[in-house]
């Protein structure tokens, strides 16, 4: 079953006039750590930087991306966020035609690290998000995003190990690290998640996603 005909049977079991939040796949996302720049204070000057470094890594499709910045404290680097605005526009049609609200889009990510951030503490730590052929891997330290790799893996949970210790030679090169990785993951397709040596392994859920993903007919793919 296609993601489009997921969301006719998912929109048609909610019914008319419903309010509908939907999570982006890390599929239809890219993701990149803006680093601080003090010359970028105004958020309409840092959207334009994040831009130009979504130019460099989507090519000239970023000006068709809907490109949203994090906001943190002036000196602080920040996690920056795209999704297609033919994917966004597509929702928006597909959502208004049956009836109902498009009132909140996320992508994954940004959607996971929230719910995992009310239960845990991610002051320094590997945070990775997991789905079918595809894991999502990020640095923390001080409590702000220091990197970020989204990437194709099949299977993921055998993908995890190595591609920490990459990250890890590449963070180390910046005198950045840390020693445990929090695996979000509301499905157990974790299970198996191996890890390299000296990093503890914390896995973190959320219950209201685990169940909606099981009642729905399609995983983000």
């Amino acid at each position: 079953m296609g993601a489009c005909d997921a969301l006719r049977e998912i929109l048609a079991a909610a019914g008319a006039h419903a309010g509908i939040r939907v999570i982006v796949s890390n599929h239809f996302a890219r993701y990149l750590v803006l680093p601080w720049q003090s010359v970028l204070a105004r958020p309409d000057e840092q959207r334009a930087f994040a831009e130009h470094l979504f130019a460099e890594t989507v090519a000239d499709r970023a000006s068709k991306w809907d490109i949203r910045v994090a906001q943190e404290a002036s000196g602080r680097p920040r996690m920056a966020s795209a999704i297609d605005h033919a994917l966004i526009e597509a929702l928006h049609e597909r959502i208004e035609a049956a009836g109902s609200k498009l009132v909140s889009l996320q992508p994954y990510l940004m959607y996971a690290f929230n719910a995992a951030r009310r239960r845990e503490r991610l002051d320094d730590t590997w945070f990775a998000v997991l789905e079918p052929a595809r894991v999502c891997l990020g640095l923390i330290s001080g409590g702000v995003w220091r990197a970020v790799v989204n990437s194709r893996i099949e299977p993921a949970c055998e993908g995890v190990a190595g591609l920490l210790q990459l990250e890890q030679a590449r963070a180390a090169a910046e005198g950045l690290g840390a020693s445990s990785l929090l695996l979000f993951d509301p499905d157990p397709v974790s299970h198996g998640v191996a890890v390299p040596d000296g990093i503890e392994l914390r896995t973190a859920t959320e219950p209201g996603l685990a169940a909606a993903l099981a009642a729905s007919p399609h995983r983000p793919s």
